[in-house]
Protein backbone atom coordinates (compact mmCIF):
# COMPACT_ATOMS: atom_id res chain seq x y z
CA UNK A 1 0.00 0.00 0.00
CA UNK A 2 2.66 2.73 1.15
CA UNK A 3 4.63 1.66 -2.49
CA UNK A 4 1.23 2.43 -4.90
CA UNK A 5 0.97 5.73 -2.27
CA UNK A 6 4.61 6.72 -3.68
CA UNK A 7 3.66 5.82 -6.77
CA UNK A 8 0.57 8.42 -7.16
CA UNK A 9 3.03 10.98 -6.28
CA UNK A 10 6.25 10.98 -8.19
CA UNK A 11 4.22 9.49 -11.18
CA UNK A 12 2.58 5.61 -11.57
CA UNK A 13 5.59 4.14 -13.43
CA UNK A 14 7.57 4.29 -10.74
CA UNK A 15 5.37 1.86 -8.67
CA UNK A 16 6.53 -1.00 -10.17
CA UNK A 17 10.32 -0.06 -10.07
CA UNK A 18 9.61 0.52 -6.01
CA UNK A 19 8.02 -2.76 -5.82
CA UNK A 20 10.46 -4.40 -7.09
CA UNK A 21 13.14 -2.99 -4.93
CA UNK A 22 11.05 -3.97 -2.01
CA UNK A 23 10.51 -7.63 -3.08
CA UNK A 24 14.71 -7.88 -3.47
CA UNK A 25 15.28 -6.64 -0.04
CA UNK A 26 13.18 -9.24 1.74
CA UNK A 27 12.43 -12.15 -0.70
CA UNK A 28 15.37 -14.74 -0.39
CA UNK A 29 17.36 -16.40 -3.32
CA UNK A 30 16.78 -20.24 -3.95
CA UNK A 31 15.85 -23.03 -0.98
CA UNK A 32 18.02 -24.11 1.20
CA UNK A 33 19.71 -27.00 0.12
CA UNK A 34 19.92 -30.07 2.92
CA UNK A 35 22.66 -32.09 2.52
CA UNK A 36 22.79 -34.33 5.70
CA UNK A 37 19.49 -34.20 8.06
CA UNK A 38 18.02 -38.01 8.29
CA UNK A 39 19.86 -41.35 9.84
CA UNK A 40 20.41 -42.22 5.86
CA UNK A 41 22.54 -39.21 5.26
CA UNK A 42 24.60 -39.79 8.28
CA UNK A 43 25.38 -43.53 8.16
CA UNK A 44 29.10 -43.44 6.74
CA UNK A 45 30.27 -40.81 8.95
CA UNK A 46 33.55 -40.86 10.76
CA UNK A 47 35.21 -39.90 13.79
CA UNK A 48 38.67 -39.02 14.66
CA UNK A 49 40.42 -41.11 17.73
CA UNK A 50 38.47 -38.60 19.87
CA UNK A 51 35.41 -39.44 18.76
CA UNK A 52 33.16 -42.39 18.20
CA UNK A 53 29.85 -41.52 16.01
CA UNK A 54 26.58 -43.22 14.32
CA UNK A 55 23.23 -41.95 13.06
CA UNK A 56 21.24 -42.21 16.46
CA UNK A 57 16.94 -41.57 16.82
CA UNK A 58 17.51 -37.67 18.71
CA UNK A 59 16.76 -35.54 16.10
CA UNK A 60 17.15 -31.71 16.34
CA UNK A 61 15.10 -30.45 13.57
CA UNK A 62 11.80 -32.65 12.93
CA UNK A 63 12.76 -33.75 8.99
CA UNK A 64 11.66 -37.36 7.79
CA UNK A 65 13.36 -36.16 4.38
CA UNK A 66 16.90 -37.12 3.82
CA UNK A 67 19.02 -34.38 2.29
CA UNK A 68 20.92 -34.74 -0.81
CA UNK A 69 24.06 -37.51 0.71
CA UNK A 70 20.78 -39.91 0.26
CA UNK A 71 19.21 -38.01 -2.98
CA UNK A 72 16.18 -36.82 -1.04
CA UNK A 73 12.84 -38.54 -0.80
CA UNK A 74 11.56 -40.53 2.93
CA UNK A 75 14.02 -40.91 5.25
CA UNK A 76 14.24 -41.74 9.04
CA UNK A 77 14.36 -38.67 11.57
CA UNK A 78 17.12 -38.32 13.27
CA UNK A 79 20.59 -36.89 13.84
CA UNK A 80 24.78 -37.86 13.85
CA UNK A 81 25.62 -38.72 17.50
CA UNK A 82 29.43 -38.20 18.63
CA UNK A 83 30.36 -39.97 21.68
CA UNK A 84 33.17 -37.63 23.17
CA UNK A 85 36.31 -40.12 24.24
CA UNK A 86 39.65 -37.76 24.77
CA UNK A 87 41.09 -34.68 23.28
CA UNK A 88 40.15 -31.40 22.05
CA UNK A 89 40.58 -30.94 18.61
CA UNK A 90 39.66 -33.61 16.03
CA UNK A 91 37.84 -33.94 12.56
CA UNK A 92 34.89 -36.11 12.07
CA UNK A 93 33.89 -36.97 8.31
CA UNK A 94 30.97 -37.79 5.55
CA UNK A 95 31.81 -41.26 3.35
CA UNK A 96 32.89 -38.96 -0.07
CA UNK A 97 30.48 -37.52 -2.29
CA UNK A 98 32.48 -37.20 -5.07
CA UNK A 99 29.68 -39.58 -7.32
CA UNK A 100 27.30 -37.40 -6.12
CA UNK A 101 26.09 -34.50 -9.19
CA UNK A 102 23.39 -32.97 -6.67
CA UNK A 103 25.79 -33.00 -3.95
CA UNK A 104 28.01 -31.43 -5.40
CA UNK A 105 25.99 -29.09 -7.31
CA UNK A 106 24.16 -27.38 -4.10
CA UNK A 107 28.05 -26.27 -3.38
CA UNK A 108 28.35 -24.27 -6.57
CA UNK A 109 30.99 -26.96 -7.78
CA UNK A 110 31.21 -29.65 -10.54
CA UNK A 111 34.13 -31.86 -11.88
CA UNK A 112 35.07 -30.65 -15.00
CA UNK A 113 38.60 -32.64 -15.46
CA UNK A 114 38.75 -30.97 -11.62
CA UNK A 115 36.72 -29.32 -9.33
CA UNK A 116 35.39 -25.54 -10.25
CA UNK A 117 35.98 -22.96 -7.74
CA UNK A 118 33.20 -22.10 -5.53
CA UNK A 119 32.11 -20.37 -2.32
CA UNK A 120 29.04 -19.87 -0.03
CA UNK A 121 27.89 -20.37 3.80
CA UNK A 122 27.11 -23.99 5.21
CA UNK A 123 25.00 -24.40 7.93
CA UNK A 124 25.37 -27.12 11.22
CA UNK A 125 22.48 -27.66 13.89
CA UNK A 126 24.08 -28.79 17.12
CA UNK A 127 23.69 -29.81 20.92
CA UNK A 128 26.18 -29.04 23.41
CA UNK A 129 27.82 -31.53 25.54
CA UNK A 130 26.66 -32.54 29.44
CA UNK A 131 26.42 -28.34 30.62
CA UNK A 132 29.81 -28.10 33.82
CA UNK A 133 31.98 -29.98 32.06
CA UNK A 134 33.48 -27.29 29.74
CA UNK A 135 33.44 -23.44 28.72
CA UNK A 136 33.95 -23.62 25.14
CA UNK A 137 32.49 -24.82 22.40
CA UNK A 138 32.84 -24.19 18.95
CA UNK A 139 32.14 -26.39 15.50
CA UNK A 140 34.40 -25.42 11.76
CA UNK A 141 33.98 -27.29 8.68
CA UNK A 142 37.02 -29.12 7.39
CA UNK A 143 36.49 -29.92 3.27
CA UNK A 144 38.94 -32.54 2.15
CA UNK A 145 39.20 -32.78 -1.69
CA UNK A 146 42.01 -33.20 -4.33
CA UNK A 147 45.03 -31.23 -2.95
CA UNK A 148 42.77 -29.38 -0.34
CA UNK A 149 42.61 -29.49 3.60
CA UNK A 150 40.66 -26.55 4.39
CA UNK A 151 39.39 -25.60 7.56
CA UNK A 152 37.42 -22.35 8.39
CA UNK A 153 35.41 -21.61 11.42
CA UNK A 154 32.46 -19.13 11.18
CA UNK A 155 31.28 -16.60 13.70
CA UNK A 156 28.74 -16.88 17.48
CA UNK A 157 26.42 -19.76 17.14
CA UNK A 158 22.80 -19.03 17.34
CA UNK A 159 20.66 -19.99 19.41
CA UNK A 160 17.61 -22.05 18.14
CA UNK A 161 15.76 -22.85 21.22
CA UNK A 162 15.44 -26.21 23.48
CA UNK A 163 19.09 -26.62 23.66
CA UNK A 164 19.81 -26.77 19.72
CA UNK A 165 22.21 -23.90 18.14
CA UNK A 166 23.12 -23.16 14.43
CA UNK A 167 26.24 -22.78 13.16
CA UNK A 168 27.38 -21.00 9.45
CA UNK A 169 30.68 -21.53 8.80
CA UNK A 170 31.74 -20.07 5.20
CA UNK A 171 33.84 -22.11 3.00
CA UNK A 172 35.37 -21.67 -0.63
CA UNK A 173 36.00 -24.10 -2.69
CA UNK A 174 39.57 -24.06 -5.06
CA UNK A 175 39.67 -24.93 -8.74
CA UNK A 176 41.76 -28.15 -9.41
CA UNK A 177 43.18 -30.07 -11.53
CA UNK A 178 41.52 -33.40 -10.73
CA UNK A 179 37.92 -34.45 -8.75
CA UNK A 180 39.10 -37.80 -7.71
CA UNK A 181 37.22 -37.56 -3.97
CA UNK A 182 35.26 -35.08 -1.93
CA UNK A 183 34.85 -35.43 1.69
CA UNK A 184 32.60 -32.70 3.78
CA UNK A 185 33.35 -32.53 7.92
CA UNK A 186 33.20 -30.81 10.61
CA UNK A 187 35.67 -29.69 13.48
CA UNK A 188 35.30 -30.12 17.25
CA UNK A 189 37.57 -27.41 19.13
CA UNK A 190 36.44 -27.57 22.75
CA UNK A 191 37.33 -28.44 26.35
CA UNK A 192 34.07 -30.15 27.19
CA UNK A 193 34.77 -33.71 28.80
CA UNK A 194 31.16 -35.23 28.91
CA UNK A 195 29.59 -37.21 26.24
CA UNK A 196 27.86 -37.46 24.07
CA UNK A 197 26.93 -34.35 21.68
CA UNK A 198 24.46 -34.12 18.31
CA UNK A 199 24.65 -32.52 14.94
CA UNK A 200 22.09 -32.48 12.31
CA UNK A 201 20.15 -30.33 9.41
CA UNK A 202 23.83 -29.43 7.85
CA UNK A 203 22.63 -27.34 4.71
CA UNK A 204 24.06 -24.98 1.96
CA UNK A 205 22.04 -21.35 3.39
CA UNK A 206 20.88 -19.48 0.27
CA UNK A 207 22.28 -16.34 -0.75
CA UNK A 208 19.47 -13.56 -0.69
CA UNK A 209 17.92 -12.05 -4.28
CA UNK A 210 20.87 -9.68 -5.66
CA UNK A 211 19.58 -5.91 -5.02
CA UNK A 212 22.03 -5.08 -7.34
CA UNK A 213 20.37 -6.28 -10.39
CA UNK A 214 17.10 -5.42 -9.59
CA UNK A 215 18.52 -1.60 -9.22
CA UNK A 216 20.82 -1.77 -12.52
CA UNK A 217 17.28 -2.69 -14.11
CA UNK A 218 15.75 0.02 -12.23
CA UNK A 219 18.06 2.85 -13.12
CA UNK A 220 17.60 1.91 -16.86
CA UNK A 221 13.76 2.37 -16.35
CA UNK A 222 14.84 5.67 -15.26
CA UNK A 223 17.18 6.40 -17.94
CA UNK A 224 14.37 5.90 -20.35
CA UNK A 225 11.38 7.37 -19.01
CA UNK A 226 13.65 10.32 -19.01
Amino acid sequence: MQVMQIGRRVGPWLAPVLAMLALAMVTPGASAQTLFTTQEDFTGWSGGGSFNVAPTATDLDGSAVSGLASGGGPGTPGSLQAVWQSGAFDYVFSQGEQPNAAFRTALGTSPSGGWTAASGIIAIDYTLPPPGTGNYFQLGLVLNYDGHFDQTFGGAATALGGGVFEQQIPYTIGATGSSSYFQLGFIYNSNYTGSPFFVDNIHVVPEPVSLGLVSFGSLSLLRRRR
